[in-house]
């Protein structure tokens, strides 16, 4: 496989794991909403695990990005003569 389609894979399942991280944190800061069928332990399981996922596809996704980073970095804090 080559880097684009890994950077791609890498990014929509941060995505994916990003909304998962995001949904299950709306329904714990809003209980009123309910669990929607799921065990408080079900969606906890589910949080923990997206939000451990996605710091590792964080780390990666910097990691594939990183000379665009630090070139944008330069370009924009590097005073000009």
């Amino acid at each position: 496989m080559d880097k684009i389609k890994i950077t791609y894979l890498v990014d929509v399942l941060l995505l994916i794991f990003f909304i998962f991280a995001g949904i299950t944190s709306i329904i714990f800061f809003f209980p009123q909403i309910g669990k929607l069928g799921f065990s408080g332990s079900d969606l906890s399981f589910v949080h923990r695990w997206a939000g451990i996922l996605m710091v590792g596809l964080a780390i990666l996704h910097v990691l594939f990005h990183g000379k665009m980073l630090i070139a944008m970095t330069k370009r924009i804090f590097v005073k000009k003569n």
